[in-house]
């Protein structure tokens, strides 16, 4: 029974022209980075040809051709752009599989249907996963072209792909796990951008075997010339990769099955987990701007109504602590070992920025991380959040009422934008 929601969501994902869209400008993008490697490697000729004429001390001609500098350029880059087209693209994709369904109260004829919980997940993951795998594969014909001029084997570019395939499954079926936790589909994206976000940055800092979940690091032995190829150490990357991924997806997978009518008959019935007395905090009264009121101390940030009930002030508090502890963190790994501790104290003691430049001068990249970081999480909070502002009324049936009340749509508009902020 799983053809039956398959063939549903294709022939829905069929008729939405975002779809297309993605493919098109995808497609547009990759065009103009083949355009900009050509410049970049044009303008790097041009460099090394002045100096060539000028010192008369290295050769040009020895170097390869045009087509093959940029195909491989853009090889190499194509793995990297792929990747962060599945990590962005899959969770917009996927998220709304059962949260579309729930606001649109037809998942309980679904499972009232002559459908097993895995016959709708399954049905939904292979939908939604043709979907995204039709807007990555936009850019491979171009990648194979590229990759030919550039003298990339034909081992790497299946490597490519299979190192791609299988943590787009994992990252499908979390996405569907939280489709199912979830009862808004904005929800679900955010909750899974930040849980990536913060996966990332684990795979990044302590490397070591989480490297295997980094796709750049398992086609690291592929590139090259046939004779370099590392094949041995290919196969056995690719295989403890795709292990990894593959319990991770099957597990997330098998948890989704396992509570998708639990989770849903909740839901409908009205029950509510026991919040926590000890914490809970009164929200301030509703002034003038009712919806900036709502949006800031009903709808709040966080991706689930559990979170939402934590006060403002513990969350605040829980901010700075992270802060906090990863600043010093960053200023303890960043501390040279023929510097004092007792130095560095003495320093911010007496507030001596200078010195302070001179004790620790590779604290200035780590701190640039963390900001990024920071400003790339809050982009992708308020990003989503302002998404669901408008779209998560429509879901409720409550945007009719808020256009019927005496305020106007400039008051609606940008209470929900300053209230969100």
């Amino acid at each position: 029974m799983v053809g039956a929601v398959l063939h549903q969501e294709w022939l829905l994902g069929g008729r939405r022209n975002r779809l297309y869209l993605f493919r098109w400008v995808y497609a547009a993008w990759l065009i103009v980075l083949v355009f900009y490697g050509y410049v970049h490697c044009t303008n790097e000729q041009s460099s090394r040809l002045s100096g060539r004429i000028v010192n008369n001390t290295s050769s040009f001609l020895d170097r390869a051709s045009m087509p093959e500098v940029v195909g491989q350029w853009f090889a190499e880059s194509f793995v990297f752009q792929q990747m962060l087209l599945l990590v962005l693209l899959t969770p917009a994709f996927v998220a709304g599989a059962i949260t579309d369904e729930k606001r649109r109260g037809t998942l309980q004829y679904l499972l009232t249907a002559d459908l097993e919980s895995r016959h709708i997940i399954l049905g939904k993951l292979l939908g939604r996963v043709a979907q995204v795998a039709l807007v990555a594969i936009a850019g491979l014909p171009l990648f194979a072209l590229l990759a030919g001029f550039g003298g990339v084997q034909p081992a790497t570019v299946l490597a490519v792909v299979v190192a791609l395939i299988v943590p787009l499954f994992a990252l499908a079926s979390a996405t569907l796990l939280a489709s199912v936790w979830c009862r808004q589909t904005r929800d679900a994206v955010l909750a899974l951008y930040v849980l990536g976000t913060i996966g990332g940055l684990a795979v990044w800092y302590f490397q070591g075997f989480l490297n295997y979940l980094n796709p750049l690091y398992v086609v690291a032995p592929a590139w090259g010339t046939w004779k370099s190829l590392e094949l041995g150490e290919l196969s056995r990357r690719l295989l403890v990769s795709s292990l990894c991924w593959g319990t991770f997806g099957g597990v997330c997978l098998a948890v989704a099955v396992w509570r998708l009518r639990p989770v849903y008959r909740n839901e409908l019935e009205g029950v509510r987990p026991q919040t926590v007395r000890w914490y809970s905090g009164t929200r301030l009264p509703v002034r003038d701007e009712p919806i900036r009121w709502r949006e800031r101390h009903v709808e709040g940030l966080a991706p689930g109504p559990q979170l939402r009930r934590i006060p403002q002030w513990l969350g605040v508090s829980v901010v700075a602590l992270l802060t906090l502890g990863s600043s010093l963190l960053i200023l303890f790994l960043s501390l040279p070992s023929s510097v004092k501790i007792g130095d560095l104290i003495l320093a911010l003691a007496r507030f001596q920025p200078a010195r302070l430049t001179v004790l620790l001068p590779d604290a200035g990249d780590g701190f640039l991380v963390q900001g990024l970081v920071v400003m790339l999480l809050a982009s992708l909070v308020v990003g989503i959040r302002c998404s669901g502002a408008i779209t998560g009324e429509r879901e409720r049936q409550t945007w009719e009422a808020l256009l019927l009340t005496p305020l106007t749509a400039k008051q609606l508009i940008r209470g929900k934008l300053w209230g969100i902020m």
